[in-house]
């Protein structure tokens, strides 16, 4: 199993599929008719399998291929999953046993979008910025960076803030700073710098 942020994937072994009863027509051989029904197809069924809960199935319709995606990703949360063949003779459908359970617990180590689209305007004695704001839901805020170059960017807030904007009113008129934003969700995940902007305070 492997998860993102948008969907757990499961993955598992195909069942390998026995050789027909009976070889292709060779040569001038006319094509012959399988006795006691048509081609044997197998197919997937994927169960949820709770704790100390009755199995649940995911899919909809039994699957070709042996892979599904559970879009109900909760970061914390364990998830349990077992598979059952179903294989197919003409109308007739026969779903197998459970196959071994297995359990995953997605962390959310995804860093959010970086800000994007900073801009800043000088005021007498500070500076303004303002981005637009990050588009992940667990998104805890932002952290504002200055330096007086790219190299030395650091964090002038304390905490992320909430808004979309900030007023530094600490910029000494005359120098030139540079600023990022980075935006921080609710895991502590730190995103990349948004785009660097310079600005003179009047």
């Amino acid at each position: 199993m492997t998860y993102d942020e948008k969907a757990i994937t499961v993955k598992w072994d195909p069942i390998p599929m026995p050789p027909p009863v009976q070889r292709p027509p060779a040569g001038g051989e006319l094509p012959s008719t399988a006795i006691g029904g048509g081609a044997v197809t197998v197919r997937y069924n994927l169960y949820e399998v709770p704790q100390g809960a009755a199995q649940a199935k995911l899919t909809r319709a039994a699957l070709d291929e042996p892979t599904y995606a559970d879009a109900r990703v909760v970061w914390g949360e364990e998830r349990c999953y077992a598979v059952r063949a179903v294989e197919i003779v003409s109308d007739l459908r026969i779903e197998s046993v459970a196959g071994p359970t297995a359990c995953t617990t997605p962390k959310d180590t995804f860093p959010p979008a970086p800000p994007a689209n900073l801009l800043s305007s000088p005021l007498e004695g500070a500076i303004t910025l303002i981005w637009e704001p990050s588009p992940e839901k667990d998104l805890d805020g932002y952290i504002v960076l200055r330096g007086e170059s790219p190299e030395t960017l650091k964090p002038i807030t304390d905490a992320p803030i909430q808004a979309t904007t900030y007023r530094d009113d600490h910029a000494a008129s005359g120098v030139r700073f540079v600023y990022a934003v980075k935006a921080v969700d609710k895991a502590g995940n730190v995103s990349g710098l948004s785009n660097a902007v310079e600005e003179t305070a009047r």
